[in-house]
């Protein structure tokens, strides 16, 4: 048997890796500017767009967007509170959801692929006040996390659609319009008594349901949804923001999450054949097989090349690479279906400090709070023990398969509660020990006469307001500790008092 080769010699490897970064160089970006939409203010950093991209041109602009009658204080185009790129997204959304698919039944969708710092929820709360101002005032906005409800919410108040603090006289134009929204996890089952706005919901809370319930309520928050926005006559905005997360539709992953979120989501688009939907997210088309929920964009179906249906589209683009679905991305962008820009990083350069002197009082606080944590888990396992002996107690209805079910079930979700809070603790835990070296790289490059960003992996702002909410009169501290209220939010929910 032959053996394998060695690796190459010093020099060849040099040459190789001269190779590499030459390729890596030729997979080029150029800068972006809209080319066919002719208003707007520049947008306030350098963004790109991938060579590939850029070889293709969109379609030419036919719709004039209502933003541009704005005037006055809730002009978002001339006050620059949208820029000319962002605007872009908005219009060719607009002009995209006037086009019904080839089946005739099904509006076309819009597909936001922009990347990190171009302002995604920006945008999409743009297009609710584009479809608000044209006189449709009932939208869904669905994303991965409940904290995402309070960003939504500002990106509203951000381009003028906030609560008005005192009443503004004369025209529409001039006025602009108060959008309200509404967190549906907080709402009971059953019929919704909201008006118009924005419904802002979850995927977990998409797939969520009620055992049993009275005759006539909606057990399932998607039934609830479809009935509160109006079936198949709904016109408006339905925003799955972070679609990746329905990516699996057609994995073959079983019944989790993240499948049940994807049929989900194409129910929901099926049964509101009309809604202006818009896929929003910058890793949502990484594979063909991910693919499967996008049912608005026209890639496959009656009047297509794929008629059959997305299986025969993926059987015929998946295993040829990342080429395939550069094409298909390309023709999208063609069709005036899809967008995606990304912040310029010429000029930049990275560096990843280490975190190396941790204060042994840090090492200290960490070492307690695992042993509280392993304390924490052995209680809630023996009360678990205990709830499940008592519930197997003889009893006059004789023991039975459900009591067990249910038990089991209950554990389930405890358990499940108390590692998602175990992981929560621990990461807030880590990146306090981390605080001062970041505050000290702050500060040096305050005195180095740069500006400052710096991004936080979760604020943990809604279990802050939810904490508030709860406290209502009590003295609350004047530093608010999340890891505190974590813990707090275990001990209720895990260890209920008799």
């Amino acid at each position: 048997m032959p053996e394998s080769p060695g690796p190459p010699p010093a020099a060849d490897q040099h040459e190789d890796a001269a190779d590499l970064e030459e390729d890596i160089d030729d997979v080029s970006f150029c800068d972006y500017k809209p080319v066919k939409l002719a208003y707007g203010r520049p947008h306030p950093d350098a963004t790109v767009e991938s060579a590939t991209m850029a070889a293709v041109m969109p379609p030419d602009i036919w719709y004039t967007p209502a933003l541009l009658s704005l005037e006055g204080p809730a002009d978002v185009i001339g006050s620059g509170k949208l820029s000319g790129l962002q605007l872009e997204s908005v219009v060719y959304a607009a002009q995209r959801h006037e086009t019904y698919l080839p089946d005739g039944v099904s509006r076309g969708g819009f597909f936001l692929g922009d990347g990190a710092g171009v302002g995604k929820g920006r945008q999409l709360a743009a297009m609710i006040l584009e479809n608000t101002l044209r006189g449709r005032n009932k939208h869904i906005w669905i994303s991965v996390g409940a904290d995402l409800a309070l960003d939504a919410r500002r990106d509203l108040d951000d381009i003028g659609a906030g609560p008005r603090r005192r009443r503004l006289v004369g025209p529409p134009r001039t006025r602009g319009a108060y959008i309200p929204s509404y967190p549906l996890q907080k709402a009971p089952y059953g019929n919704l008594r909201f008006g118009h706005g924005v419904m802002f919901l979850t995927y977990s809370t998409l797939v969520a349901k009620r055992p049993g319930g009275a005759r006539g309520r909606a057990t399932s928050r998607l039934e609830q949804l479809i009935a509160w926005a109006g079936g198949a006559a709904f016109d408006g905005c339905l925003l799955l923001d972070e679609c990746h997360r329905a990516k699996n539709f057609y994995s073959g992953a079983g019944n989790g999450p993240s499948s049940q979120s994807g049929r989900a989501v194409v129910e929901l688009q099926a049964r509101l054949p009309n809604a202006r939907v818009v896929y929003c997210s910058a890793t949502g088309a990484s594979e063909p097989r991910n693919l499967g929920y996008m049912t608005r964009l026209g890639l496959w179906g009656q009047g297509t090349p794929f008629p059959s249906g997305f299986e025969q589209l993926l059987g015929t683009v998946d295993g040829h690479g990342v080429g395939a679905m550069e094409m298909m991305a390309m023709h999208l962008k063609q069709s005036g279906a899809f967008l995606c820009r990304t912040l310029s990083f010429a000029g930049c350069g990275f560096e990843l400090p280490m975190c190396d002197d941790v204060t042994p009082g840090a090492l200290a606080v960490y070492d307690r709070a695992a042993a509280l944590w392993q304390r924490l888990r052995r209680e809630v396992a023996a009360s678990l023990d205990e709830r499940g002996r008592l519930l197997r107690l003889p009893n006059p209805a004789g023991p039975g398969l459900p009591d067990l079910i249910r038990r089991t079930e209950s554990a389930q979700r405890v358990w499940r509660y108390f590692w998602g809070a175990h992981q929560r603790f621990f990461r807030d835990l880590c990146i306090a020990s981390k605080v001062p070296a970041a505050i000290a790289i702050a500060r040096a490059a305050l005195d180095a006469g740069q500006a400052c960003v710096i991004g936080l992996q979760s604020t943990g702002e809604a279990g802050t307001l939810a904490a508030l909410a709860e406290a209502q009169s009590e003295t609350l501290p004047d530093t608010f500790s999340a890891p505190h209220h974590t813990l707090r939010r275990v001990v209720k929910k895990c260890l209920p008092l008799p």
